[in-house]
């Protein structure tokens, strides 16, 4: 795992200038590579790319970066892990293929090499990577098929940077630092701020599963994959079952490849509870797990936590996380925080524990509950998009649904198609209408533009699939993925997630909804492919997501950083009061408040 950086323009400039550039870039990210850093400019002057390294496979100078072909003319730097890289290389070296280095890089390059651009679709793993063809003068931004890993660039007269945070990009000094006015709104919408949207108008990331192509000073941006829930297998329940559990053990066997100390996140929860029986169950050495415990029992699993630990006898490592340490973290956590997120504070806390456990990469269970409909969202969706069909039984269902329908209601009349409009009823935080009178009208429909995008990219009609895309390309995308990304870097931490194996995502979308959900079940599928491998008690236990229990957090010390936030302009002051005021009196989700605490940091109004 590391940071990337680069520029490629049409007009040469002088080496120094260029070396400068990408210096102050990968400055930027220096978290993400405490091992070592690389910087290649190309002989016109018109291309340059950048490396900070964090070494995880073959750790020698033959993995360092920015990493040529081995024949010339391509360069590539390169964030992320290739998991089928061992089986590429040996057909490669059938082919004729000679490898100086033992790295998944390389592999990368000698498969463009044969096979261009379709050779993207052949790497199963996360990665993002800028590949420099110096002989034709192209370059290729290319991001997996979930967006794993992060890539942004800014593109502007013929010239282009990328870099791994959208901050890198700013420190550059060439991009003119407009904030969109639609980062906002779009954030508060939905808890993050939207692919492709940044908070700096011009700066965008490259969309998942999708490859940029700057070539003759011109972007193109292509798909190299598609994924389908609307075409269906009918397998045998028996068949199904079998399948799950081999393709998983598959993705878990192939996640602990690494020359670098690794563990796992460890919740006690079905899913990392999981990982941690199947990769217990392929190392010979005890795996480390590390967990988090808190003060208040509500949230504290550690009872599940030491007892996956004690069964698959790994080298558990607590931490006890109370309202004082966070406060203690508070400021670096949001110095880390690239781009605004109502999440990503858990994560910033255990990659802290991974890194004083002397840990370089740890395995989490992100992923599982959006393939296997884990999340309570999956549970309301259905019966919201039933809602839009009658809205006077929504609007007389409002007792008896409480919360949810209060939200459905302020999402009338937004604007928004039904299937966006939904899903928001059950994930999103404000409604739209909510909005307009403190960001505008405009602002406001360019956000939900943005979000409107992403829906018609829906590939089944099935309320159950539909809903499970809807996670995938929002809240897992934009959210959980990147705050992971994110926070684990700050730590110099590489998390690797399993359940995303794509053969393994693919295989369970396939599926049909009533193979892949049960009413009332957690997981149904997961369990009857996997129930030997955990205790009875970690399967029946309540659903508890890995949060911490900021309710009560925010109404003792870190509540009183709430009350001393200040906007400059009074529609600010007065909607985050708003908010603030709500959760106080118990009307609010802590959510809400919070999410005026973090934007504060990304406008230039506060």
């Amino acid at each position: 795992m590391c940071g990337i950086a680069g520029r490629v323009g049409t007009e040469p400039l002088p080496a120094e200038e260029i070396t400068a550039l990408l210096g102050v870039m990968i400055r930027k990210q220096a978290a993400r590579g405490p091992d070592g850093s690389g910087i290649h400019v190309s002989g016109s002057g018109k291309s340059g790319l950048a490396h900070t390294r964090l070494a995880i496979l073959d750790c020698s100078i033959l993995g360092a970066q920015p990493m040529e072909s081995r024949f010339g003319g391509l360069w590539i730097t390169f964030n992320g892990e290739i998991y089928n890289f061992p089986e590429l290389r040996k057909e490669l070296e059938r082919e004729g293929a000679v490898f100086r280095s033992r790295s998944d890089t390389e592999v990368i390059l000698a498969l463009f090499s044969r096979h261009g651009v379709s050779s993207f679709r052949m790497l199963r793993g996360m990665f993002a990577f800028g590949l420099l063809d110096e002989r034709e003068g192209d370059l290729f931004l290319v991001r997996d098929r979930f967006g794993i890993k992060p890539l942004y660039y800014w593109e502007s007269d013929g010239e282009i940077l990328f870099a791994s945070e959208v901050r890198a990009l700013v420190a550059s000094g060439r991009i003119p630092i407009v904030p969109d006015p639609a980062a906002a709104p779009a954030f508060l919408l939905t808890g993050s701020v939207p692919s492709p949207m940044t908070t700096v108008r011009d700066v965008r990331s490259v969309p998942p599963v999708q490859y940029l192509q700057f070539a003759h000073g011109k972007p193109s941006i292509h798909r190299y994959y598609s994924s389908d829930y609307s075409s269906k297998v009918d397998l045998p329940p028996a068949e199904a079952r079998i399948t799950v559990r081999r393709l998983l053990e598959e993705a878990v066997i192939s996640h602990l490849i690494s020359d670098a100390p690794l563990g796992l996140f460890l919740s006690g929860g079905v899913d990392s509870s999981l990982l941690t029986a199947l990769a217990a169950s392929n190392r010979p050495e005890p795996v480390t797990t590390l967990s988090v415990n808190f003060r208040e029992k509500e949230f504290d699993e550690e009872p599940f936590q030491a007892l996956v630990a004690r069964r698959y006898a790994t080298d558990h490592r607590k931490i006890s996380v109370t309202p004082d340490r966070i406060m203690e973290m508070l400021p670096a956590f949001f110095e880390s925080m690239d781009q605004p997120t109502i999440d990503g504070l858990n994560t910033y806390v255990v990659s802290w524990a991974a890194g004083q456990a002397g840990l370089k990469a740890v395995l989490s269970g992100l992923g599982a509950d959006e393939i296997f409909g884990g999340y309570e969202v999956v549970a309301k969706y259905p019966l919201v998009k039933k809602l839009q069909r009658v809205p006077l039984l929504a609007f007389g269902a409002s007792r008896v649904l409480g919360a949810l329908n209060r939200k459905y209601l302020r999402l009338q009349g937004d604007g928004m198609e039904g299937t966006l409009e939904a899903y928001l009823a059950c994930r999103g935080m404000f409604g739209a209408s909510e909005l307009v009178p403190t960001f505008g009208k405009d602002a406001v429909e360019e956000a939900i533009g943005v979000l409107v995008q992403s829906a018609r990219w829906l590939t089944s009609s099935d309320p159950m699939d539909e809903v499970a895309e809807m996670e995938f390309r929002y809240f897992l995308l934009n959210q959980l993925l990147k705050d992971s990304d994110v926070m684990g870097m700050a730590h110099s931490i590489e998390i690797r997630v399993p359940f995303l194996d794509h053969p393994f995502v693919d295989f369970v979308a396939s599926l049909p909804p009533r193979v892949r959900y049960r009413k009332g079940s957690n997981k149904a599928l997961l369990a009857e492919s996997c129930g030997d491998l955990l205790p009875e008690e970690i399967w029946t236990r309540r659903k508890q997501g890995f949060t911490f229990p900021l309710d009560s957090w925010l109404r003792g010390p870190l509540g009183d950083e709430l009350k001393r936030v200040r906007f400059s302009d009074d529609r600010l002051q007065q909607s985050f009061r708003c908010s603030l005021d709500g959760f106080l009196s118990g009307r609010e989700h802590w959510s809400r408040p919070y999410a005026w605490f973090v934007l504060m940091r990304f406008l230039p109004a506060a």
